[in-house]
């Protein structure tokens, strides 16, 4: 759940205004089909996200690989995402 919320938070700092009626889940997938980044990833880990989310299952330790090398792909595809420190973080910190 934490890589598709850093997904969602770097989507916030785009740049790209999020739409009322659009949820943060919605606007993450808006701003990552505007970019270079990686669709087959992007999907991968959103089905990941839902699957954790929302099942009453817990996630294995292979979905959770998965998620990470899912948002390895996006970060090397999409460099704002792994460059630009998330709201509040201090750049020393990273």
């Amino acid at each position: 759940m934490a890589a598709w919320l850093a997904m969602e938070d770097a989507a916030s700092r785009s740049g790209v205004t999020r739409r009322p009626a659009q949820t943060p889940t919605e606007h993450a997938s808006a701003v990552l089909a505007r970019t270079d980044a990686d669709p087959r990833a992007t999907d991968r880990l959103l089905h990941l996200y839902h699957r954790a989310r929302f099942s009453t299952e817990e996630p294995q330790p292979s979905d959770v690989q998965e998620a990470a090398d899912a948002l390895e792909q996006l970060a090397a595809s999409w460099p704002e995402l792994a460059h630009r420190p998330a709201r509040g973080e201090e750049t020393e910190h990273r």
